[in-house]
């Protein structure tokens, strides 16, 4: 429990400096049957009133085989330009 609390993204939310500037990207159907769609939203409320830059999408689905499929162009694409930014920061 000690590990997982302190890897907790809703513990290291509370405490952004922790974050130490990594990029996050996260979604969610919004009829997930697991409640992953409130923890989300949570997730998302609290980085944004820390002022964190984030970006998550809650998409009118559930959680099912083709979820991951329908919406992983989305989080490619976050990840791509996370990375040509800090090549770009290297020259």
């Amino acid at each position: 429990m000690t590990y997982w609390e302190a890897n907790n993204p809703m513990s290291l939310a509370k405490d952004t400096k922790r974050l130490k500037r990594i990029k996050i990207y996260f979604d969610c159907g919004t009829e997930d049957n697991y409640g992953f769609d409130v923890g989300t939203h949570e997730l998302d409320e609290m980085l944004t009133k820390s002022g964190y830059p984030h970006e998550t999408h809650l998409y009118p689905a559930g959680m099912a085989g083709n979820y991951a499929m329908l919406h992983t162009t989305e989080s490619l694409l976050f990840h791509w330009k996370a990375f040509q930014r800090k090549m770009n920061e290297r020259g």
